[in-house]
């Protein structure tokens, strides 16, 4: 730590209104600009005791700035750059330069700050071909942030909370659409995780196909129909499927994560729901077990009434391994609750099973289905209207074991008294997983 140094004080007030006399007198007189010295009130020995306090305060604590998704450390050098001293009663006391923290909050901003984002909506026809929600962006309030700092070093708090404030989008979705689509009123996701490359085509496609349809108040919607044809014509690929005691490729295998999706979003919205199948086995694609929903062109189907008095906007769209729903309207006012699925009546899996195929090379061996518990499932969903009336929904699946399966290349051995001999095979109902 240096002594203290005295500072020179420019009287810039006076050479600017000794230059303003120049101009009006059109005078080219030289301007003297004087100074001042400004002797310092704190002595290092003012300092000494404090220095040494602060200087084990940012040496033994790791100080972090923290939102709720970010951490940044501080280091000791910006720490160090800040700290500074001031007299205040007689009493000297450290201070912080708000100036420098400033500076730093400006540089960190571009990592913790997000942009207001004003809302889009464009028809082509009877559907939306471009939808962006209106969104808040986040800015630091370098005041409050300022003084939570100050109070953390002074108190050795090493987390440091980043104050942030909201920012409002200048247009509001109802402002530049009539159909009364304002908000966001149901919301609904699952995971494909896993997937093979097919069955996450087929999803792509499904939910892209789907993105942006307008849902007319009372009208019953039905997601086989909004699909429409899911053949090579349509751009959808094959995917394995189980049919009797083979495995063949179907076009469009994988589009029961969009019916688990829509179930689920509409759920969610607190609409009446009046079609649904739960799938024959329990999928790993569909956790938690019992909130899944089948469909396979023309039956089984997925469908929903739009009850709400409003059109309904389906957004559709994939993060990662996530397919999400959203469905944009008016809200109501109904709040709607829904208890976790419970899981009973689990039966163990049945048997390996092996299914003979002279397509595949004599010998080859591929394990097309894991073995899978059979189980019941329920859950209960209220759903309360601002009125106090209620409905109240019990949803319960039931799932069949299913058996690890296995493809081999080649005939099926035959019996001992010359016959073929019978291996254990499968049958189910098609569907497109």
């Amino acid at each position: 730590m240096k002594e203290a140094e005295d500072g020179i004080i420019l009287n810039f007030e006076k050479a600017l209104k000794n230059f303003k006399e120049n101009i009006t007198d059109l005078s080219n007189k030289e301007i003297q600009i004087s100074s001042f010295k400004e002797i310092s009130s704190i002595k290092k020995k003012d300092c000494e005791e404090l220095f040494e306090d602060i200087k084990t305060t940012l040496t033994e604590n790791n100080f972090i700035l923290t939102d709720s998704l970010k951490k940044k450390p501080l280091s000791r050098e910006d720490l160090i750059s800040w700290i500074e001293f001031e007299e205040r009663e007689g009493k000297v006391e450290i201070n912080l330069n708000q100036e420098r923290v400033f500076a730093y909050l400006e540089k960190i901003a571009s990592e913790i700050e997000t942009k207001t984002i004003e809302p889009k909506f464009k028809m082509d026809g009877e559907q939306v071909v471009e939808f962006i929600p209106p969104q808040k962006g986040l800015t630091i309030d370098k005041e409050n942030t300022f003084l939570k700092i100050k109070e953390a070093i002074l108190n050795e708090e090493e987390k440091i909370d980043l104050v942030l404030k909201e920012t409002e989008p200048t247009t509001k979705i109802e402002d530049i659409n009539n159909l009364g689509i304002k908000e966001l009123v149901g919301h609904g996701e699952s995971n494909f995780a896993g997937s093979p490359a097919n069955r996450r085509y087929n999803i792509k496609i499904g939910a892209r196909n789907i993105n942006g349809l307008l849902i007319k108040p009372d009208e019953e919607f039905s997601l086989v129909k909004a699909l429409g044809r899911t053949d090579e014509t349509t751009g959808f690929l094959p995917e394995l499927v189980i049919k009797g005691n083979r495995t063949i490729k179907e076009f469009g295998g994988g589009l029961c994560q969009l019916g688990t999706t829509a179930f689920r979003v509409a759920l969610d919205a607190g609409l009446p729901i009046t079609e649904r199948t739960p799938h024959t086995f329990w999928v790993r694609y569909y956790e938690p077990a019992g909130m899944d929903a089948t469909i396979y062109n023309p039956r089984p189907d997925f469908r929903f009434i739009n009850d709400t008095g409003n059109y309904l906007l389906l957004i559709t769209k994939i993060q990662g391994d996530k397919l999400i729903f959203e469905l944009y309207g008016t809200s109501d006012g109904r709040q709607v609750e829904m208890t976790k699925p419970a899981i009973y009546n689990i039966v163990s899996p049945p048997a390996k099973k092996i299914i003979y195929m002279e397509e595949l090379p004599i010998g080859q061996e591929k394990k097309v289905e894991s073995a899978v518990p059979g189980a019941d499932t329920e859950f209960k969903r209220t759903v309360t209207f601002p009125n106090g009336t209620k409905r109240e929904e019990v949803w319960r699946s039931h799932y069949v074991a299913w058996s690890e399966m296995w493809l081999v290349g080649g005939k099926p051995p035959k019996k001992e008294n010359g016959g073929v001999k019978e291996e254990n095979t499968t049958s189910t109902t098609s569907t497109t997983q």
